[in-house]
């Protein structure tokens, strides 16, 4: 769970790498479990290990209902035309028009393969 890992630049560190070609080697996906602030990175990180398939956990948790979104807006767009990105958010489907959060997710970066709902 990187956004619990007070090094942000955690995800970019050389001992990680014999891990992640496990990963790639057996057709496994890498769940990014991050914060807004991780998005610069986890940019560079997916361009760099561009075979291994990364889900984003709920959309990065941005901060909405803080009207801290811009740069996660940005960052996420970014994100989203790297072809190894996905990106998974978890509500009930009915639900999901009275969402403030998925409006925004589906206004600003919504691909086909980036939503997978649970």
């Amino acid at each position: 769970m990187i956004h619990d890992i007070a090094d942000e630049n955690w995800m970019l560190k050389e001992n990680i790498e014999l891990g992640l070609k496990h990963l790639i080697k057996n057709n496994l996906t890498f769940d990014a479990l991050v914060r807004p602030n991780h998005l610069k990175n986890l940019y560079v990180f997916a361009k760099k290990y561009n075979n291994l398939p990364i889900v984003i956990d709920h959309i990065a948790k941005p901060k909405i209902l803080n009207q801290e979104i811009d740069e996660w807006k940005s960052d996420m767009k970014q994100l989203s035309k790297l072809d190894n990105i996905f990106c998974k958010y978890c509500n009930d489907p009915p639900l999901l028009e009275e969402s403030p959060l998925i409006n925004i997710f589906i206004k600003y970066c919504l691909f086909s393969r980036w939503i997978i709902f649970c």
